[in-house]
């Protein structure tokens, strides 16, 4: 998280986080000097300025730990609902997007404007966003090992 939120920082972007589960959403707007956070939960919008990119971190875990230990929960409300998941990835600070497919009954995982990720089975698509949301190596990068052989 803390290597994202450095990135982000430096890059001056802006991260906007959508929990489809508790109905809450965040903004993190990175510039120069400051971080300006501001958060909509049970419909009160609070917003924050830190000078410090450890605060954010510490802020964002509780959320990151929630959609950990609640992904089947996330997974099937972004799929019985047609919500859309947003956060980004704690490794490089990517834009990240899960939804419904329109076509078929799976998920889609979006990086950014660009479709990363297509499946119509369950335990691919969590083991995928697993490996967005935790420190470790993804689910992508496990199978692609296994494909090519390689033991690193």
């Amino acid at each position: 998280m803390k290597k994202a939120i450095r990135r982000l920082w430096k890059q001056q972007e802006t991260r906007e986080l959508m929990d489809p589960v508790y109905h809450e959403r965040y903004c993190i707007h990175f510039e120069k000097e400051k971080i300006f956070f501001v958060s909509l939960i049970n419909e009160i919008k609070k917003e924050e300025v830190f000078t410090s990119g450890k605060l954010v971190a510490q802020k964002l875990e509780p959320v990151y730990e929630r959609f950990e230990s609640g992904i089947d929960d996330y997974l099937e409300s972004v799929f019985a609902s047609k919500k859309v998941w947003r956060f980004f990835d704690v490794n490089y600070g990517l834009d990240i997007r899960v939804n419904r497919q329109a076509e078929e009954p799976g998920w889609e995982v979006w990086m950014g404007e660009d479709l990363s990720f297509l499946t119509l089975q369950r335990r691919e698509v969590r083991e995928y966003v697993l490996g967005l949301i935790t420190k470790g190596e993804c689910w992508f990068h496990r199978e692609a090992k296994k494909e090519m052989g390689l033991v690193l």
